[in-house]
């Protein structure tokens, strides 16, 4: 197995423009950017991301994983970037055996992670977490983890229009943080980086994002086998629905020292 290093953001994923505003006065500001990434398996064309160049090598990974593309990271031959267009293109072989899958969708657009596609994974396709459920998460522990969230993504700090996804151990230490333009694609970013990381173990894990919990998140969560989902923004009905057929502990609309926020806490069998 080959597998490139990923790349850095270039640099931090941002464009810095002049804009015009009250009164037209001009002025600095930056952007997110965003730009397509093709795949290519064996050779031949697969998909386009539209995506926030930087860490595209755990994007792809974490995308192959969540889709059930692989099952584990010996499922990849060789992953690399394009020798003439590096931030353009990733190539892919796969590992003697796996076979490669039909194109559920052609286009990843940074605004939804399901809009493109062909043919929806039900809930009963994704991985089963861990049978040991994480204890419930205290005030405390998500006050904590939001404040160290709060301030490592910088790319929304500074843009507004990014999205951030992190793992936390089980003690709270924050271990891996990815951003980008596109919830879903942070979402890959953070579970590829942990999959090319042997020293990180998605099942000993949460994971925090700073999107709604919307099905798409919920379903990459449950895909990846993390012990809980915690989200600043709201859940909606179909991430509800499945979190608890998953059997995924779900916290969501989190704020620090908020009140009142989602709790979806799948009850433990006494077995």
């Amino acid at each position: 197995m080959r597998i490139g290093v990923s790349s850095s953001p270039s640099p931090s994923g941002l464009m810095q423009v002049t804009l015009q505003g009250h009164e037209n006065n001009e002025y600095q500001d930056f952007l997110a950017e965003e730009s397509p990434l093709e795949l290519v398996i064996q050779g031949v064309p697969y998909a386009v991301f539209m995506r926030t160049p930087g860490h595209d090598l755990d994007l792809i990974t974490g995308f192959l994983f969540t889709e059930r593309i692989i099952e584990e990271l010996d499922d990849i031959s060789v992953l690399t970037t394009c020798e003439t267009h590096p931030d353009k293109r990733v190539h892919l072989q796969l590992a003697s055996g796996v076979q490669v899958p039909k194109p559920r969708r052609s286009m990843i657009t940074s605004s939804c992670g399901l809009c493109s596609l062909t043919m929806l994974t039900t809930s009963s396709e994704v991985r089963q977490p861990s049978p040991a459920i994480a204890k419930e998460l205290t005030r405390l522990e998500l006050n904590s983890a939001l404040s160290t969230f709060d301030k490592t993504a910088r790319l929304f700090t500074l843009t507004g229009g990014a999205h951030a996804a992190a793992l936390f151990s089980r003690s709270g230490e924050l271990m891996c943080l990815r951003e980008d333009i596109g919830r879903h694609n942070a979402v890959d970013k953070v579970i590829g980086a942990a999959l090319r990381n042997p020293q990180l173990d998605l099942s000993a894990m949460w994971l925090l994002v700073s999107s709604r919990a919307g099905y798409e998140i919920v379903s990459k969560a449950s895909a990846a086998g993390v012990r809980a989902l915690v989200t600043i923004g709201a859940a909606s009905s179909g991430a509800h629905r499945l979190s608890l057929n998953t059997g995924l502990p779900l916290y969501s609309f989190t704020r620090v020292n908020r009140t009142h926020f989602h709790m979806n806490q799948p009850k433990q069998s006494d077995d």
